[in-house]
């Protein structure tokens, strides 16, 4: 039980779980008449509903529900101990409802929903195998939209589908999850099952078209967003996205002429409006975005879309009160309400960050591997490395299904210079999702600082750059695999596009001044790091490449 209520002070009288706990002893049940024992309830609850007490309220229908032998009330006392976060008494509801009523979908959707809760794939499974047995794929679609952790849905799921290959409508559920955990290459195989068992619907079809582009296929991404449009071209929201996808690939001017078109078929449509301020913004036309955004507003959108990217206006004007407000106001969308504790961090500092997570985590349990996550990234860019690492650990303890708290465990175990540690998570994370880009770039990067395992670690970023070939990490993990085996001249090529594309990452600028410096071009390598310290004047390495290289 995450919450305990405390003892309840009404008129003198303290309610506790089990009743009245005032110093007259209860009537035995058994000499009660039953008119007085109805009466006695309801009295409890109409003091839970006046006290606005869900667990209360919930309790006192579970008691009910038990002596009545009530589904519909036990069901209700289920709801309301979900809506207190009272999972134990949950569980104790819905077991009552599968004695009752064994084989129906209400006990094990119950279930289900309290182990996702505390990430208990184990639990959640035997749930979901249960719920998918009484009520098909339609009830498990709605658990996983739920507040819930990506990855813990998505084990669920994968177990699930696995047992029953042939239902195409579970492979669709499985690559939806899979896409939304960032298991790239399992979402597209998902898709390709799903259409060999005769389901090819939109989701599907957007769904290998995402993944594919993530997994560095821009090409084929492209061509099937312009098959889907083709089939679907009324469809704004459909419009809406694929001009999404052009503007990632930079193809600004058909982004806009597919948005065009959008407006003339609807004019006004916040999809469309929402893509206009994206390619505005990605032109640097920051104030044409801003009228879309601002349109919207007047028109009383309250989309969570607009929310963000009214945060992200906000944010990069250093207007942090303001930003936190619209990123907090997006409510149901997560990645917003991680922004919005970075915005606060950077208004009101660390120690209001992490009050406003530790609320999140209350207000949504199922989403704490992510709430932690982010706590340790807040600590970390505060500068408490070390503590950011032992939440991390902590989590990755608690939710060991959830890879995103393991990678970020990897990376700063190498921060803290536990090289061996790092190279473990990370080798495992890359046999386990062998076609994530970032992971094999991430390890083919600490195998060249922390090994002399030069052309394996170039093995591993190969790879990744053959997925993601202009991603600036990999680029500069490229670069300095190269220079570590003495081939500077052709790193830097390598480099020089990192640096391009990194906004002056330090890291990057230091790699590029050492190569510059490797070829005897002390020219350059004074003029980028006279520019490199002039945007980031704490980095340990520049300093050291400073007196190396006195201006």
């Amino acid at each position: 039980m995450r919450r305990v209520l405390p003892v309840l002070m009404i008129g003198g009288l303290a309610l506790v779980t089990g009743g009245c706990a005032s110093s007259p002893a209860p009537t035995p049940a058994s000499a009660r008449a039953p008119a007085q024992e109805q009466s006695e309830n309801a009295d409890f609850t109409e003091i839970a509903k006046q006290l606005h007490s869900p667990q209360l309220l919930a309790r006192v229908q579970l008691k009910q529900a038990r002596t009545k032998k009530d589904v519909p009330l036990a069901f209700k006392a289920a709801v309301n101990a979900l809506k207190a976060g009272d999972d134990d008494l949950a569980n104790q509801a819905a077991d009552l409802i599968d004695r009752l009523q064994p084989g129906g979908v209400a006990a094990p959707f119950i279930h289900l929903r309290t182990s996702l809760d505390s990430c208990d794939t184990k639990r959640a499974a035997k749930a979901a195998n249960k719920l998918y047995g009484a009520g098909g794929v339609r009830a498990l679609a709605q658990i996983t939209e739920g507040p819930y952790d990506d990855w813990c849905v998505y084990t669920v799921v994968k177990e699930l589908s696995a047992a029953n290959p042939e239902d195409a409508q579970l492979s669709q559920l499985l690559a939806h999850t899979a896409l939304q955990a960032g298991d790239d290459s399992a979402a597209l195989a998902a898709t390709r099952k799903a259409v060999k068992g005769g389901l090819n619907d939109l989701l599907v079809q957007i769904v290998a078209m995402q993944a594919r582009w993530k997994l560095g296929q821009h090409r084929q991404a492209l061509e099937q967003g312009a098959k889907i449009l083709a089939s679907y071209s009324r469809d704004v929201a459909v419009r809406s996205l694929y001009a999404g996808l052009l503007i990632r690939a930079g193809d600004y001017q058909r982004a806009r002429e597919t948005l065009d078109d959008g407006a003339a078929l609807s004019p006004g449509n916040s999809h469309i409006e929402l893509a206009y301020a994206l390619l505005e913004q990605a032109q640097g036309n920051n104030k044409a975005a801003q009228k879309h955004l601002t349109g919207l507003l007047e028109k009383g959108d309250s989309s969570a879309g607009l929310y963000y990217l009214l945060g992200q206006e906000a944010g990069s004007e250093g207007n942090w009160s303001q930003a936190f407000v619209w990123y907090a106001s997006a409510k149901s969308d997560t990645s917003a309400q991680v922004a919005a504790a970075n915005a606060l961090r950077h208004w009101k500092g660390l120690s209001a960050a992490l009050g406003f997570l530790h609320k999140l985590d209350e207000h949504a349990p199922g989403l704490s591997p992510l709430w932690q996550g982010t706590e340790a990234a807040l600590l970390n860019a505060e500068g408490k490395t070390t503590l950011a690492y032992a939440v991390l650990s902590k989590a990755a303890r608690r939710f060991p299904v959830v890879q995103p708290l393991r990678y970020q465990q990897a990376l700063l175990a190498d921060t803290l210079g536990k090289g061996r540690e790092a190279l473990n998570l990370l080798e495992d994370l890359v046999q386990s999702q062998p076609h994530n880009s970032e992971y094999l770039n991430s390890y083919g990067y600490v195998l060249t600082v922390h090994t002399r395992e030069y052309a394996k670690a170039q093995g591993y970023i190969q790879r990744a750059l053959t997925m993601d070939p202009d991603n600036p990490a990999t680029l500069d993990s490229m670069g300095w695999v190269l220079y570590k085996q003495g081939k500077t001249a052709k790193a830097l090529d390598y480099l020089k596009r990192a640096y391009t594309g990194s906004d002056g990452d330090p890291t990057v600028a230091s790699h590029l001044i050492q190569a510059y410096l490797a070829l005897g071009q002390k020219d350059q390598a004074r003029t980028l790091l006279k520019k490199a310290l002039a945007q980031s004047p704490d980095d340990a390495e520049l300093k050291r490449l400073s007196k190396r290289l006195p201006q």
